[in-house]
């Protein structure tokens, strides 16, 4: 059962583009614009885990919107990933996560994601 943390952090995430745009260019505003996108990543989870799939689909938008590059490709592939399973559009996942993979360099990452890319192959293979 998700509680209030994964609320809190969807909540948070609403917030960001608005802050986005407010943001002065700088080492302090590049810093800022980091936390930002973080908290867009952690709010598409918390919407996955809520099971509030269009809703963070927006998030990743936004994330994407934004050019995050302090958020790797991999991790908002991975994040896309999960709220495209949890609106049940597997195939569309399917092809996130493998996105995510091909973009993971880290070999521990690329272990996890190979599992999910494996998990979500056989769910859309076998959707019962």
């Amino acid at each position: 059962e998700p509680g209030p943390t994964a609320d809190l952090a969807v909540a948070i995430a609403r917030l960001v583009p608005t802050l986005a745009v407010t943001i002065v260019p700088g080492e302090d505003g590049a810093e800022l614009t980091a936390g930002l996108q973080r908290a867009l990543v952690y709010g598409a989870h918390a919407c996955a885990e809520l099971g509030r799939a269009d809703e963070g689909l927006a998030l990743v938008a936004a994330l994407d919107a934004l050019a995050a590059p302090t958020v790797e490709a991999w991790q908002r592939a991975h994040a896309k990933a999960l709220l495209l399973e949890a609106a049940g559009r597997l195939d569309e996942a399917l092809a996130a996560e493998q996105a995510a993979l091909a973009a993971a360099e880290d070999a521990e990452c690329q272990a996890v994601l190979s599992e999910d890319v494996a998990r979500l192959a056989g769910l859309q293979a076998d959707p019962a």
